[in-house]
């Protein structure tokens, strides 16, 4: 019997005080995507049981490129595997923003919260998918399922998944719904959410050339809406724009490479020459953007993380970041010695309102970025001011939400008793 079948096994037993305060709670993580396997490995090392269902038989994050501010990067420090994901990726310490002409109209920097945690880091999500999915696969106490698509759950800790056909039920004390923006188990509880469909396509990619449209971290903005990138720091470069404006979602929608490049050489000049290194359109990532806003994230022993709870567009680069920043919070405070309730309120007192605050300030910038028609500059200079201004507002809880020291200190401190040496000295 495999770790992760004895994993599953456990879950399916009681145990714990009935408030879940003594001895260890047993969780389960529906999604092993980023959120989910952050989550899972924060629970398991501060002492829980933890079992993830997952929907894939084979497990892999797609989408080429994702962006680790410095509070998420200070979380997967914290946890040990700062030195892997930096030999992986590319440090970004600012990001360019231009205008249609190529003209650079301002650089944001990341802030700067102490050593280690003065950059940002550009990396392939698969690299980072794979750090995260070979740590849990060594972890103590975490048992992954996969194939295994959760279809059902409730309140009561109790949660259905298919497995080879066949409908099995679990039970733990804890449910942790990190099964992305379209989640199943949202529908399972009394949330109070809102999904909206913002009719807006992400497309992103990677070509096997740097650029020197995309030298740093780089964004363009046009009528024809943003496009932006950054090199891997391995010859590739990543490179993510949008399919909001006409004729764009037509020619997504016809598959029609010629037609999406013509648009972009139109529109941007200066970065067409990238997508000439694009092979065929099926190298492209194309997804849908939605928001989704909750009332609560906690009903009972259901909980809400990443984009179960709080989808957001794009264009601040913080959807990967907030979730792996859930998973360090919720940790955090079940490992308080307080009821599992208290515990759950406090994270979605904690977490919520912040979240929200950050989607309403990328809401408005996917809106003046993307919606505006022809000719209207200054709404272009509006979102300029708004962009310059929002890593340094609000006391860096606008896109920090969280201390990164704190939040470095937090992972940091949770317990490795439960992994193998190899695993926490990162040299696995």
């Amino acid at each position: 019997m495999t770790r992760g079948e004895r994993g599953g096994r456990d879950a399916r037993r009681s145990g714990g005080a009935p408030d879940g305060r003594e001895g260890r709670r047993r969780i389960i993580v529906a999604g092993a995507g980023i959120g989910g396997l952050t989550a899972a490995l924060c629970l398991a090392r501060t002492g829980n049981e933890v079992t993830v269902l997952e929907r894939a038989a084979e497990p892999r994050e797609s989408g080429a490129g994702i962006l680790l501010m410095n509070n998420g990067l200070a979380v997967l420090d914290g946890l040990g595997f700062g030195a892997e994901l930096r030999a992986a990726g590319n440090r970004v310490d600012a990001a360019t923003l231009h205008g249609a002409d190529g003209r650079p109209l301002t650089a944001i920097a990341v802030p700067d919260r102490g050593p280690g945690l003065d950059h940002a880091l550009m990396l392939r999500r698969s690299a980072l998918h794979g750090v995260l999915l070979d740590a849990a696969r060594r972890q103590r106490g975490l048992g992954l399922r996969f194939g295994a698509p959760v279809v059902a759950g409730h309140p009561s800790g109790r949660v259905t998944a298919e497995i080879a056909g066949v409908r099995e039920t679990f039970t733990a004390d804890l449910v942790v719904a990190a099964d992305g923006v379209r989640s199943v188990l949202r529908g399972h509880g009394r949330f109070g959410a809102r999904f909206r469909d913002l009719r807006a396509l992400s497309i992103r990619g990677m070509v096997p050339v740097e650029t020197p449209a995309l030298t740093g971290l780089d964004e363009y903005w046009s009528p024809a809406g943003v496009f932006g990138g950054a090199p891997m720091g391995d010859g590739s470069t990543y490179f993510f724009t949008s399919a909001t404006k006409r004729p764009l979602p037509h020619a997504v929608g016809a598959r029609d490479l010629a037609a999406f490049r013509a648009v972009w050489r139109q529109a941007l000049p200066t970065v067409a020459p990238v997508l000439e290194h694009v092979r065929e359109f099926g190298d492209l990532y194309v997804t849908g953007i939605a928001r989704v806003d909750c009332e609560r994230w906690v009903d009972g022993r259901l909980v809400l993380l990443g984009d179960a709870a709080h989808a957001m567009p794009p264009n601040l680069g913080q959807g990967g970041s907030s979730a792996i920043i859930d998973g360090a919070v919720l940790a955090h405070e079940l490992a308080a010695d307080r009821p599992l309730a208290e515990a759950l309120a406090r994270y979605d007192a904690r977490r919520r309102p912040v979240v929200r605050a950050l989607q309403d300030k990328v809401g408005t910038l996917f809106r003046l970025t993307e919606a505006p028609p022809p000719g209207m500059s200054r709404v272009y200079e509006a979102a300029v001011r708004l962009a310059s201004r929002v890593p340094r507002s609000g006391g860096g809880e606008a896109l920090l939400q969280e201390d990164p020291a704190w939040l470095h200190a937090q992972a940091a401190s949770m317990s490795d008793a439960r992994l193998p040496k190899e695993a926490r000295d990162g040299t696995a």
